[in-house]
């Protein structure tokens, strides 16, 4: 353990040294206007990167451009890229979420593709931030930090198994494609476990666990049955973290590329992939505090580990004006304080408001916020009185609007979708009806679950009723799928009007204006087009019976 922790403790050193000394910043000033040119930053692969104080002032009209080169002389494929500047939250892409779409074509010798195809996006953007892009929906990279007018050249080859990064950008994303894939080896050396309590039955048949013993001896274990014990189990953590070489692997890289990518850009990248190591960390330790229940013994056991492993507690959050807040480590600092106040036991939003004022809080507090209406958990009230408690405006103002749109009365707007003809079909087309709206998609076990337990029972209920409309809204980013989920029987019947978001998925800006990026949530509308409720319906089918019942004269 000391090993690690003085290993973990020179990595962070790295980090917080530079802004060991007293800013002069006052805790409401904005993130940043600075931007970074980072094509400017590096003109060829030898080249050292100046620093980005030496970059030219910004140009209003920023484009960042991505180009996908597929190694294959025909494609049907898409390609899908989402950005996200100023991350306050991935999970719910907040507060500002752009997403682009094109198809492959194929490339010439003009272009420099001849015998492939390819594809260029290019997205407009003043501020640094996130970047993912899909495969025909299967991610290839996921919340890359990009510049604007980054220009990037992805050449994938499906048959050799083949990522490669070129162009003038190309050293900051081969690196952050290095750390994921060191963050995913970490992942997998620590392997899978099933948690059994002693004397628990874990196969119906001893024949049956001899087997699995025996695989996993002939093949390598790729699962290991644990008998619960925290103490045992808090041991076993702190020995996997003293003998994982993680930290040195980390170091090393960033090591590597410190002449080809700006130190500020560096530590930042260093810091989010070590919060993202011990997120998986304070996950387990989440586990084990749901195992030791009611134990103050054991609950105190896993205080000490926090205090005495740090798990990067001391990890900065700010690294220059043209630098984002470190997302990531904003979500571990949240991760232990939801961890520290349920082994008090409190809630943790009194543990958050009971924090020191400043910006770290303030960063907690908007992404628990964000990731509360992204789920549908915690009324208006709550999450109105928790927004206020943030003394940034700047950050106020971001989440402001958005819990707004979830209090009762808001108009939700007149959006459209696609019916099972094709045709447009407007939210205000219903006017005069109050509205229950499923959203779903195709292949989502809760979704059906969902269905079968609680809204087909409605359908009895409401039979012969007009008064209320039943609409089940598909967030499938396919028509194919869609139709397919439609003839399972499995989301909805038909006694439902039954839309479709026509390809656009959950970046529709219904599903945008909400946080909609999960299923099933449940909404309701009145008759002239405000919304009811959305929050804490699907949590509680106790409460959308009592709303339908306050709001309509069905009695259910």
């Amino acid at each position: 353990m000391k090993k690690l922790l003085l290993t973990c403790f020179l990595a962070l050193l790295c980090l917080v040294g530079r802004y060991l000394v007293a800013s002069d910043k006052v805790a409401d000033s904005p993130p940043g206007n600075g931007l970074v040119d980072a094509s400017s930053l590096q003109s060829g692969r030898e080249e050292i990167i100046p620093s980005a104080s030496d970059s030219p002032d910004p140009k209003p009209n920023s484009n960042l451009l991505f180009y996908t080169q597929l190694m294959q002389r025909a494609s049907d494929s898409k390609v899908r890229v989402t950005f996200l500047p100023d991350p306050m939250d991935a999970f719910s892409g907040a507060p500002d979420f752009q997403e682009y779409s094109d198809s492959f074509q194929a490339g010439t010798l003009y272009d420099g593709a001849y015998g492939t195809v390819w594809s260029r996006i290019s997205i407009p953007s003043k501020r640094p931030g996130y970047l993912s892009l899909y495969l025909d929906e299967h991610p290839v990279i996921q919340n890359f930090l990009a510049f604007p007018t980054d220009s990037i050249h992805l050449v994938l080859d499906p048959n050799a198994g083949q990522k490669i990064f070129a162009g003038p950008s190309y050293a900051l994303y081969e690196l952050q494609d290095r750390l994921h894939t060191l963050l995913e080896q970490s992942m997998k050396r620590t392997g899978i476990s099933i948690h059994h309590r002693e004397g628990e039955k874990v196969f119906s048949h001893p024949d049956i666990q001899e087997a699995f013993l025996k695989n996993q001896q002939e093949f390598g274990p790729k699962l290991q049955l644990t008998q619960i014990n925290v103490a045992e189990m808090l041991q076993q953590l702190a020995l996997e973290m003293e003998e994982d070489s993680f930290c040195r692997e980390v170091e090393r890289l960033i090591l590597f590329y410190h002449k080809k990518i700006p130190d500020a850009v560096l530590d930042f990248l260093h810091a989010q992939t070590l919060a993202d190591y011990f997120l998986s960390k304070v996950g387990r330790l989440q586990t084990l505090a749901g195992y030791a229940g009611d134990s103050l013994r054991e609950k105190g056991m896993i205080e000490e580990f926090i205090r005495q492993m740090d798990l990067g507690k001391s990890i900065p959050l700010e690294f220059g004006l043209d630098l984002p807040f470190a997302e990531k480590v904003v979500e571990l600092k949240l991760k232990l304080a939801e961890l520290e106040s349920g082994l008090k036991p409190e809630s943790t939003e009194s543990h958050l408001t009971s924090l020191g004022s400043g910006l770290e809080r303030d960063l907690m507090i908007s992404k628990w916020v964000f990731r509360h209406i992204k789920l549908g958990k915690g009324t208006f009230e709550k999450l109105d009185s928790l927004q206020n408690q943030i003394s940034n405006p700047n950050i106020r103002e971001k989440l402001r609007g958005i819990v707004r749109n979830v209090k009762a009365g808001e108009r939700v707007g007149n959006f459209g979708f696609l019916d099972e003809q094709g045709e447009k079909v407007n939210l205000d087309q219903f006017k005069g009806k109050t509205l229950l709206i499923n959203t779903y998609f195709t292949g989502c076990s809760a979704s059906s679950s969902y269905y079968s337990r609680v809204l087909s029972r409605l359908e009895s209920a409401l039979k012969d009723r007009d008064e209320l409309l039943l609409i089940s809204l598909s967030a499938d980013r396919s028509e194919e799928t869609w139709k397919r989920g439609l003839a399972s029987g499995l989301y909805n019947s038909d006694s439902w009007i039954r839309l479709y978001s026509g390809e656009e998925g959950y970046s529709h800006p219904f599903f945008r204006k909400y946080l909609i990026s999960s299923a099933p949530r449940p909404l309701l509308i009145d008759p002239e087009g405000n919304l009811i409720a959305i929050q804490d319906l699907y949590q509680n089918p106790e409460r959308l019976q009592q709303l339908l019942a306050n709001h309509t004269s069905i009695k259910l």
